[in-house]
């Protein structure tokens, strides 16, 4: 039986977070769980056990708050540039974010959206095979043609 995916979930709302964790865990996969960054940092200090970062859109405040989902997405982009990040806002965020989708919450389906962590969870991340390989080939090359000039 192959390994179950580690799905870290954010939510303000602990009702909406038991509930999509209900589904989730249904649906065979396991889930960390946090309401805040103080959470999710702690989770994030092994970002190899994490397979998708699910993250819900946070109460209208103001972008100064550390709290909010774009800060998360940022957060767990940084603790590891691999990890894929799904952010679930109603409107599509105007400031910058790092997300690697950005899914309408309002038209959004739950079926639609363990389709999407099925395949997101899915795709190989991280460096390819080959890659330092020919990055010292290229690196290389400089340095013989300024011996051969």
């Amino acid at each position: 039986m192959r390994p179950k995916k580690t799905i870290l979930y954010v939510d303000p709302n602990e009702k909406r977070l038991s509930n999509m964790v209900f589904v989730l865990r249904t649906n065979g996969y396991r889930v960390m769980e946090a309401c805040d960054i103080a959470g999710v940092s702690a989770l994030l200090t092994n970002p190899n056990a994490i397979d998708l970062v699910l993250i819900q859109q946070w109460p209208a405040a103001p972008l100064e708050t550390i709290n909010n989902d774009l800060t998360i997405c940022n957060l767990c982009k940084v603790a590891s540039h691999f990890l894929p990040v799904i952010l679930l806002r109603d409107e599509k965020p105007t400031e910058d974010h790092t997300a690697n989708y950005w899914l309408d919450r309002a038209t959004l389906t739950i079926f639609d959206l363990l389709v999407r962590i099925k395949v997101t969870s899915a795709r190989k991340r991280g460096p390819r095979k080959g890659v330092a390989r020919v990055m010292a080939l290229v690196e290389q090359k400089p340095a013989l043609a300024a011996k051969g000039a």
